[in-house]
């Protein structure tokens, strides 16, 4: 049996309506002291209702907790005929950071129920937007966002096969679904004009950022028949010929891959390398000539590019609970111990920063010689050359996403998926 569920009830016009694990009508039969349940529209069932039914003259109005989902959805029933009327979605997360187009400026939001938001300056004045744009098979919890330019975002759900794409004016509709080749493994990745959608069937989709068509054939490793592959976030690597991508599936192989022409465009391996007895974990980045890694030991793997040969491991003295990211010429990572560690390519740990509890979240952006941190209740400015906290702001409200860069100040989103315009600490 599964945890008890409150249960509310309100009897109105010879009705008596229950609220618990979903929602029932049920008639008052005296003779036979019987209940006959009785239509309802949708009974949502399997949501968990989370407060007193309220009955307004011939309407019923309940909130619920919907059970593959987030926020609270606050409904109204016609008593009489079961109905619903109408229903509004409230305090739904953000499904990562916002996207700011400079030459609106407009922003770009995701929720986690894969709704998308523009905003402009009309919004911007009131202060709130409450139209949205969906796709019709937006039915996962979506929990990673990239920033494609131009107001374009990619949305996806780590464990679904269904990446959502916002297109700003598209003809066909500003949101678009797309389905990989199989369950989304880990967090989207921009490339260029192209974004990556590692897949746990083995299949690395890469797909253009303006019309969400695959740009190639996936690379696809040799897998077993009901493998499922643990991709780690790849890294984008630049030389003078082409765009690369540094790959792994954390555990057997490094990759480095690229795209072939002939005879028919496909995405290949140009290097692999075996990771030998290192468990990688989390994300790759990669840094100049150099790709990093973190292992579950706590190590930061360095690799050569374009070799992928390895190099000395960079001890960092603790489990990495936030990063590794670049911000700069330098590697950013939090420790499970709260410390902020920066790390030198090619020099080891520059500096190690107590965080006193101030766990950073989202992606830092850097900002001339500093890297701006988001907590949970603050704004951290950080020195890259010293590591010394420079300057902070106090937020309202906890946040979860951000910052990003919004003419001279910053936004970031907070957990209900408000999102907070603030000055640069």
């Amino acid at each position: 049996r599964g945890e008890p569920v409150a249960r509310f009830a309100a009897f109105v016009g010879g009705g008596l309506w229950v609220a618990g694990d979903q929602l029932l009508k049920l008639e008052v039969v005296p003779t036979g002291n019987r209940l006959l349940v009785q239509d309802v529209e949708d009974v949502h069932f399997g949501d968990t209702f989370d407060g007193p039914l309220t009955v307004i003259e011939r309407v019923v109005v309940h909130a619920r907790r919907p059970k593959d989902g987030a926020g609270v959805i606050v409904s109204a029933n016609e008593t009489a005929s079961g109905r619903t009327l109408w229903e509004t979605t409230l305090a739904v997360p953000a499904a990562g950071a916002p996207a700011v187009n400079t030459q609106g400026p407009r922003i770009s939001a995701a929720a986690t129920s894969g709704a998308a938001f523009l905003l402009d300056r009309q919004s911007f004045s009131r202060r709130v937007q409450d139209e949205s744009q969906r796709a019709a098979s937006a039915d996962a919890v979506y929990d990673s966002v990239v920033d494609l330019g131009a107001g374009r975002l990619a949305i996806g759900a780590v464990g679904s096969q269904t990446v959502l794409h916002l297109r700003p004016g598209a003809p066909r509709g500003a949101v678009r679904s797309l389905e990989l080749p199989g369950e989304l493994s880990c967090e989207l990745t921009p490339w260029g004009g192209w974004f990556v959608a590692p897949t746990s069937v083995g299949q690395v989709a890469v797909y253009d950022a303006d019309t969400a068509e695959l740009v190639a054939t996936p690379f696809s490793p040799a897998v077993a028949p009901g493998q499922q592959v643990p991709w780690l976030v790849p890294a984008p690597y630049s030389t003078a010929d082409a765009p690369m991508l540094v790959a792994s599936d954390g555990s057997k192989k490094l990759y480095l891959l690229g795209l072939e022409k002939e005879p028919a465009p496909h995405f290949k391996a140009m290097a692999e390398a075996n990771l030998a007895d290192a468990k990688l974990v989390g994300r790759i980045v990669a840094i100049g000539n150099q790709a990093f890694a973190v292992s579950e030991q706590g190590a930061l793997r360095t690799y050569a590019l374009p070799s992928l040969e390895e190099g000395q491991p960079v001890e960092i003295g603790a489990a990495v609970s936030w990063g590794p990211f670049a911000v700069g010429d330098k590697l950013l990572l939090a420790t499970a111990d709260s410390e902020l560690v920066c790390v030198a390519p090619g020099g080891g740990v520059a500096w190690r920063t107590p965080l006193e509890g101030r766990l950073p979240m989202g992606k830092p952006l850097g900002d001339g010689g500093s890297a701006l941190l988001l907590s949970a209740s603050e704004l951290l400015r950080v020195s890259l050359e010293t590591g010394e906290v420079a300057g902070s702001i106090a937020l309202d409200q906890p946040a979860a996403f951000g910052p990003v860069a919004f003419n001279k100040r910053l936004v970031v989103a907070g957990h209900d998926g408000s999102l907070l315009v603030v000055e640069k600490p």
